[in-house]
């Protein structure tokens, strides 16, 4: 956010059109465990692991149970300058693929789509707006204005894959102040709380992808946590295997939740069933880096699908 996260900190006059939604007072954050991912070995991809059960521990990524997730975010246009992506089943783009919001333009938009038909080493390609896709928001809940040919948009929908993940995504995120000229898909507390309701525990959500982080997770700028609380919520509720997002450059990493079952817990559960506690791996998959203009490398994530364990028992 640079100078605007400080002045709206700062700013005596209390200005609105320098707002930065804050949790409610009393929101605890979560407690994380770091996964450290450095820059993987020698400065490529980061191998993960989200979803494996007990029934899961003969599978050996790709060749037994497990889907390979390749996941990506905020390239700003430089996607290209990722090279060659690995090998696996689903791409992900959590959002920001255009270059910034004032150069978005419909030939940016067609070039990426173009790109992503280069990538035909997965059989599943799924994005997310972001912020700075402003050409494509039209308001409300309404799809992105563009229809893109080579991949799927994931904007408040589920999508099951050829690979049997079941996958949940939505651009929104909580609206700033007027300032932020970059405001796509930012959306006010009440519809927030609204659409993530679509996130249910019943509904075995192996992936959730997001642009912006729930709160606390990731999520720290120069203002301090600029993460969605109603999304944790529902992120700990429904206890997806994965959840992949981007939107703050200076904090790409990954962390993992641990979240003990309660008793009223459906007793059909993947997670109830599987363990004692469950676990949620968060990964902040953007490539740019606030620092010295580098790409960080794809983040690679075997999941284990949730339907493959419900369907074994």
């Amino acid at each position: 956010m640079g100078w605007l996260s400080w002045f709206s900190s700062h700013c005596p006059l209390g200005l609105g059109c320098c707002f930065v939604p804050r949790a409610p007072k009393g929101t605890a954050l979560p407690q994380l465990e770091t996964i450290d991912i450095g820059e993987g070995d020698g400065g490529n991809c980061v191998f993960l692991e989200a979803g494996r059960t007990a029934k899961d521990s003969d599978a050996k990524g790709v060749h037994g149970a497990a889907v390979r997730v390749v996941l990506i975010s905020d390239t700003h246009g430089r996607h290209r300058e990722l090279g060659s992506l690995p090998k696996g089943d689903v791409l992900i783009h959590a959002g920001d693929f255009t270059t910034y919001h004032k150069h978005g333009s419909r030939e940016t938009i067609l070039e990426f789509d173009r790109w992503l038909g280069e990538q035909k080493q997965f059989a599943t390609r799924l994005v997310v707006c972001g912020n700075h896709e402003t050409y494509l928001d039209e308001g409300g809940d309404s799809r992105p204005s563009y229809e893109l040919k080579n991949a799927q948009w994931l904007h408040g929908n589920i999508i099951k894959t050829a690979s049997s993940l079941c996958v949940y995504g939505a651009p929104y995120r909580p609206r700033r102040g007027c300032c932020y000229r970059a405001e796509a898909f930012g959306r006010s507390q009440g519809f927030l709380s609204n659409v993530w309701k679509s996130i249910k525990h019943e509904a075995l959500i192996d992936i959730v992808v997001t642009h912006g982080p729930p709160f606390g997770v990731l999520d720290v700028e120069k203002v301090g946590h600029i993460g969605d609380w109603y999304l944790l919520k529902r992120i700990q509720e429904a206890q997806p295997s994965l959840h992949v997002f981007g939107h703050v450059h200076g904090t790409h990493g990954a962390r993992l939740l641990r979240i003990k079952n309660t008793e009223n817990m459906n007793s059909n559960s993947i997670s109830s069933r599987s363990a004692d506690t469950s676990s949620v791996l968060f990964v902040n998959a953007s490539s740019c880096s606030t620092e010295d203009g580098r790409l960080h490398p794809p983040v690679i994530v075997d999941v284990f699908p949730k339907s493959y364990a419900e369907s074994s028992v």
